[in-house]
């Protein structure tokens, strides 16, 4: 029912990082010309359970912010640029963001079953930070490619894969394990073909 048109935190906008979310109710077939935006919460994706009821969320997760919209203005479209201080976190470049969007009104008696909820949620996180732990792996790689301990940059690629397939398909939980996995995983891997070391 929601489509989130740009969910980032984005560094380049001034010294500090901002969270950009613009979301609207989906233009589709006249299905959702009388629903509405009615609410947004933002939590620590890191409370945030799968089996979570969005209804009553702010009893088992960790909620950072909050903005109500009077269901009189009749909100399409919601655009938020937020800092770190507006979430009451220290650092908006570290963690994991659930960006929960939430709709009132009544859908066409026709919408397809998949998009009959009254919310959409989204996950973010600092991308930058991702390509950093990546590109340095690749570049221990490509310095330590003749000796015997191996970066595991493969594995670590491939939980990136596994993060972002995770999130598109709805399992944030796994996807929110990856991510930090990823992030606090500096270990190395002896390969156990290598002959050079008796």
């Amino acid at each position: 029912m929601i489509k989130f048109n740009d969910i980032r935190i984005d560094n380049n906008i001034s010294e500090v990082p901002y969270l950009i979310v613009d979301a609207s109710v989906l233009n589709m077939n006249d299905y959702f010309d009388n629903v509405y935006i009615t609410k947004v919460i933002i939590v620590d994706a890191n409370t945030y359970k799968d089996n979570t009821d969005p209804s009553n969320i702010n009893t088992s997760t960790t909620v950072l912010y909050t903005k109500t919209y009077d269901e009189s203005l009749k909100m399409k479209n919601i655009s938020l640029m937020l800092k770190s201080s507006d979430l009451d976190l220290y650092n908006l470049n570290s963690g994991i963001l659930g960006v929960f969007v939430y709709t009132n009104g009544k859908a066409s008696d026709c919408v397809p079953c998949s998009l009959a909820t009254n919310y959409d949620m989204s996950i973010v996180y600092n991308t930058c930070n991702v390509a950093s732990v990546l590109l340095e792996d690749l570049n221990k790689f490509v310095e330590e490619r003749n000796q015997c301990d191996v970066v595991p940059n493969v594995d670590r690629y491939l939980m990136y894969k596994h993060m972002c397939l995770s999130f598109c398909l709805g399992n944030y939980e796994d996807g929110v394990k990856d991510y930090n996995i990823l992030m606090n995983s500096t270990s190395k891997l002896r390969s156990k073909n290598c002959n050079c070391r008796k």
